[in-house]
């Protein structure tokens, strides 16, 4: 039987050309499209969808590593860095226990993502960063996480 060819548009040939290349053009829209599309990973309260409970597990069992590692120093002196974080989920759930958050995309729409779901929750402002996580130009040292 035929395989059937995926049918792409000049949109999405032009979104394929950005991701290559380390434009934001591309993610910009992904973000801007997921901002209106199935729901946001990120809750407080039991996961609703499959993608909630995946990312829950992942941020708890992230969390539960560092606790190991940081030797009883409490969340609120951890540093996290996310590189590539898009909206953020894993690092809200990381602000959540009081983590200090920098955020590293490209886009700064899945930045301006990230702002607004921390906001929305009531989390700790991150500090964004909209720049290719090749040459951030942050001090790697001076994060406990990244």
């Amino acid at each position: 039987m035929p395989q059937a060819t995926p049918r792409t548009t000049s949109d999405d040939t032009s979104r394929e050309a950005s991701y290559r290349d380390g434009s934001h053009g591309g993610w910009d829209a992904v973000w801007r499209d997921s901002a209106t599309g199935p729901s946001i990973a990120y809750t407080e309260t039991t996961p609703i969808s499959v993608k909630q409970l995946v990312q829950r597990g992942y941020a708890l069992d992230l969390r539960q590593l560092m606790q190991e590692r940081m030797a009883g120093r409490p969340p609120s002196e951890w540093r996290c860095l996310e590189l590539g974080c898009g909206r953020a989920t894993t690092s809200a759930h990381l602000a959540r226990i009081g983590c200090q958050i920098d955020l590293v995309d490209l886009s700064e729409a899945g930045l301006q993502m990230a702002r607004a779901i921390f906001a929305k929750h009531g989390l700790r402002e991150p500090r964004c960063h909209a720049v290719d996580v090749r040459a951030t130009g942050l001090p790697s040292d001076s994060f406990d996480a990244i």
